[in-house]
């Protein structure tokens, strides 16, 4: 039986080579110009996260530094999920969890687990409720706003994404879900 070996370099060859390139990073620290310069460089680690205003992001992270930067986020505008109506817009998120209505003079957004809705003004300020009094059903023909995608009445416009349903007016407003409800900007 003849087994494949890897020829490899003798000790004293793989020996001589380490200590060339420690002479030449010796030398490169002490500014002799006739040598070359050595980089040491480690890995960056990346990873993806989402913010508490539902738009994700990417941390990037080296030994010096770390830096966080906002995806740049494809999202659709779709006409209203809602048929019947010109003033009012009403939607669902896709699993139903959230229900938003829009119309000309704010937004209303509202979960049943938990019972918690926020309205949004013009302005873009928001107010939150919680408790079983502050929950509506939504209206006929009420369809969903996929992932993705937003849809808009005047100065209003709600953003559907797997974390979260965001409403904007006046580039501010707020992100809901079952999570809870935080602010958020366009």
């Amino acid at each position: 039986m003849t087994a494949n070996l890897i020829p490899r370099l003798p000790w004293s060859a793989s020996l001589a080579a380490m200590t060339l390139a420690a002479a030449s990073i010796f030398l490169s620290a002490c500014g002799n110009s006739s040598s070359s310069s050595t980089t040491t460089t480690s890995p960056a680690t990346t990873s993806t996260s989402t913010s508490t205003s539902g738009v994700p992001s990417i941390t990037t992270t080296t030994n010096a530094s770390s830096t966080t930067s906002p995806i740049k986020e494809s999202i659709t505008s779709v006409p209203c999920p809602t048929t019947g109506s010109t003033t009012v817009c009403e939607f669902y998120s896709p699993t139903k969890k959230i229900s938003c209505e829009i119309n000309v003079t704010g937004v209303l957004c509202l979960t049943f687990t938990p019972a918690q809705s926020v309205t949004l003004t013009v302005d873009g300020a928001y107010k939150t409720c919680y408790g079983q009094t502050c929950l509506s059903n939504a209206g006929l023909n009420t369809g969903p706003l996929a992932y993705g995608t937003s849809t808009s009445n005047g100065t209003f416009t709600c953003v559907s994404r797997r974390t979260a349903m965001t409403c904007t007016a006046s580039k501010t407003g707020f992100a809901i879900s079952t999570s809870g409800i935080t602010s958020a900007t366009a």
